[in-house]
């Protein structure tokens, strides 16, 4: 092999090579991009139910990053759900590092809002009609969603809990 087949070949295997590094920047960066978005998206599942419920309680959500600063956060004029999943997309499109965690402050009013949720959830109940036409029994929110019978809440951990529980069908 001569000198000009040598530095040809050497050409060859230069660009080769770089061609090889593009193409596995491009499939590391896209993979990165799709795990990202997978964390992201099972972090709102988690977190939707908790966000959600300090909306409805109104209460102010503490939030904290990954060094251990955290922060609280009042309702004032934008809902929680729409700060988190504002939050959320700036992780996903890589302006956020890392997500933050959240906690709902309790306030001197959770224990109605619990000791009403259980009232709801012991006395309201519902009926219809199947698809066919045949009438449904009146059943509690619990019975009439297929879950187990409903046991009282006594704190906002065994709510969230609840709140997290599956039907029988795989739903919430």
């Amino acid at each position: 092999m001569n000198a000009i087949e040598k530095n040809k070949l050497k050409v060859i295997l230069v660009i080769t090579s770089i061609l090889a590094l593009v193409f596995t920047a491009i499939v590391g960066v896209e993979y990165l991009d799709k795990k990202r978005k997978e964390r992201a998206l099972k972090y709102y599942e988690e977190i939707a139910i908790t966000v959600t419920l300090a909306d409805m309680l109104e209460t102010e959500l503490e939030y904290s990053d990954n060094t251990g600063k955290s922060w609280i956060i009042t309702n004032q004029n934008e809902s929680f759900t729409d700060i988190v999943s504002q939050d959320i997309a700036d992780y996903i499109s890589g302006k956020k590092r890392s997500l933050y965690n959240y906690k709902i402050i309790e306030n001197e009013n959770m224990q109605k809002y619990i000791d009403n949720f259980n009232d709801n959830m012991k006395n309201i109940r519902i009926s219809g009609e199947n698809g066919a036409g045949i009438p449904i029994p009146p059943k509690t929110i619990s019975e009439g969603e297929g879950m187990e019978e409903f046991e009282e809440i006594k704190n906002l951990g065994e709510l969230i809990a609840y709140m997290h529980k599956l039907t029988k069908n795989g739903e919430y």
